[in-house]
């Protein structure tokens, strides 16, 4: 089985390119909604994080992920602290579903995915690419966010040309170029290595 690794700073694409390659019968794993899950199913996850940010962020016995986005997003100690609470459970969570798939090929898209420990669980890993005045529009327009907070959180990821030189394969999706014929391409690639 290959895995391949899907990532992009905000509003880059990875979710459309996870779709695209749904479309060619490949899973694709989305740390994102199933890092939402595990939030409010861990019970181990869910008490760690009540000591490190404070019990309010669980009132109601759910994650309140604003609260929890306005003390992280701008400690980066807070950030790396909560990572490594996070992203342990959320590797376990991605082995556990790894095995339960059946074909050659399975993506797991994630937004930092070269940051974390999820890259070593991986053969190869491509990014999305796209003009940062992109990202930042989409990104507002799809969350209904305010564009400061946005510009906060793009300032948090790594740039889009350090993901380039550490992926294996990179998609540009500016507008311009063909995603499927782009992603097609990367599957093939894939397929001859499966």
């Amino acid at each position: 089985m290959v895995k391949l690794g899907i990532t992009g700073g905000i509003g880059s694409g990875k979710s459309v390119v996870s779709k695209l390659l749904s479309v060619w019968n490949i899973p694709v794993y989305d740390t994102d909604s199933r890092s939402k899950e595990i939030l409010n199913e861990d019970e181990d996850v869910k008490r760690r994080l009540s000591e490190l940010l404070g019990d309010e962020i669980y009132a109601g016995g759910v994650l309140d992920r604003a609260l929890m986005a306005s003390k992280i997003f701008n400690d980066k100690e807070l950030l790396e602290r909560a990572n490594g609470i996070i992203h342990p459970a959320v590797i376990r969570d991605f082995e556990r579903w790894c095995s339960a798939q059946k074909s050659s090929i399975v993506g797991c898209e994630s937004a930092i995915l070269l940051q974390g420990d999820l890259k070593g669980k991986l053969d190869y890993v491509l990014t999305v690419s796209c003009p940062e005045d992109v990202r930042i529009d989409r990104a507002c327009s799809r969350d209904n966010s305010d564009r400061d907070a946005v510009q906060a959180r793009v300032r948090n990821q790594m740039s889009d040309e350090e993901r380039e030189r550490l992926a294996d394969f990179t998609v540009v999706n500016d507008g311009n170029s063909s995603l499927i014929m782009q992603v097609k391409l990367i599957i093939v690639s894939l397929l001859e290595k499966a």
